[in-house]
């Protein structure tokens, strides 16, 4: 008897079914397989960061903020000798002075570590994301046309870190800092004794009304109140917020890279030498540069996207507020626990605070590892991945 057509069916779907449960199977391995690979990839970036990236960098905040956060002219004029009253009126404004300073160093210490370990994870994860779809373009059709990355575009593209927040950013936040430091402390008697509670206290507060600044990336007022004095700044405050120009005038893509006419002009002249070096500018090489370029800049695109988001400003939230802790113990720890002692005059206070930022800038390693703890940072590389 021959074979009834439902028979059939049923040996028909036997076969399908295998195929497709093949096919699943190998799709579920592949997919697997995928995500293993990208996984050891993006724990690759991690090690890059914190082994080469991180150290290399830190340097040039450590630099920055000697430069615009300098105590050195304050303290040659409270080492003169004292003379008339009026002298000492103005040792007692410089005193003040020194106090706005130290705090504001200390938080901008803790701050431009942050935002450079941020903005750093976020180049070398587009980066990374880059050469590895390089790899992966290799001997295909599209490979051919893929646009290739080599050593010296790379380390122009990580180098903008420094051409940016490394420079200009360092100088906008230490002028906002300064601004909402004074108003912090400013009115802490330097004859008043503190404890370690008390300091805790005054460092939770500066971060309450720094952080959300900090975050919104509008850091225009920065550069008003870094180029004037101490006795000015109140007066300057005001008359930027009347115009409202000067703080919208500056945002994330700013405060952390240059301009994308200053990024080509800069990468042309990294390229001149080596072109002026070589017998002549071939069609082939000008093609070649333009073409890096753009590919560069389209990088640099992304990374102004991401800053702009509000997963970014959480994941920078969370990332300050981890630092901060970090230094808060570690402040209280060394300036009280760890000297037996349960009060300190705000006097004494000024300068070992500053000194304890210093220690910090010098080995930023706990404020890193900070950032990296964050589940907020670690998402949104993930997604930027």
């Amino acid at each position: 008897a021959g074979t009834s057509p439902m028979e059939v069916f049923r040996g028909l779907h036997c076969k399908f079914r295998g195929l497709f449960d093949k096919v699943d199977r190998e799709l579920r391995e592949d997919t697997e397989r995928a995500y293993g690979d990208l996984e050891a990839q993006f724990h690759c970036v991690e090690q890059v960061l914190h082994k080469t990236a991180l150290p290399s960098i830190a340097p040039r905040v450590k630099y920055s903020l000697q430069r615009f956060c300098d105590v050195s002219t304050l303290l040659q004029v409270l080492r003169q000798p004292t003379g008339d009253g009026d002298t000492s009126r103005s040792k007692l404004q410089v005193w003040q002075d020194l106090k706005v300073l130290s705090f504001a160093r200390a938080f901008a210490a803790v701050v431009s570590l942050v935002i450079v370990s941020m903005q750093m994870r976020l180049m070398l994860t587009v980066l990374s994301r880059q050469l590895f779809l390089e790899r992966a373009m290799e001997g295909t059709k599209r490979g051919a046309c893929w646009p290739v990355l080599d050593m010296q575009a790379q380390e122009f593209f990580l180098s903008l870190v420094e051409k940016g927040f490394g420079t200009r950013g360092v100088e906008q936040l230490v002028g906002v800092v300064k601004s909402i430091t004074k108003k912090s402390v400013g009115d802490l008697a330097l004859s008043k004794s503190t404890n370690a509670e008390e300091l805790r206290l005054v460092l939770r507060n500066l971060r309450k009304q720094t952080v959300p600044t900090v975050v919104s990336g509008d850091w225009g007022l920065g550069v008003a109140e870094a180029t004037k004095s101490t006795d000015d700044t109140s007066e300057a405050t005001n008359s930027t917020n009347d115009t409202g120009n000067s703080i919208k005038e500056n945002n994330w893509d700013t405060n952390l890279l240059p301009s994308d006419d200053d990024v080509r002009a800069m990468w042309r002249a990294r390229v001149e030498t080596k072109e002026n070096a070589a017998s002549g500018d071939s069609n082939d090489s000008i093609k070649e540069n333009t073409q890096t370029a753009d590919l560069v800049l389209s990088m640099v695109t992304e990374i102004r996207a991401v800053v702009r988001s509000p997963g970014f400003a959480m994941a920078l939230t969370s990332a300050l507020e981890n630092a901060w802790d970090v230094f808060e113990q570690r402040a209280t720890h060394e300036l009280f626990v760890q000297k037996e002692i349960t009060q300190m005059p705000v006097a004494k206070l000024v300068p070992a605070l500053s000194n304890l930022s210093g220690d910090v800038l010098k080995k930023p390693e706990s404020l890193f590892a900070a950032v990296a703890s964050s589940p907020k940072v670690v998402q949104l590389t993930r997604e930027m991945w």
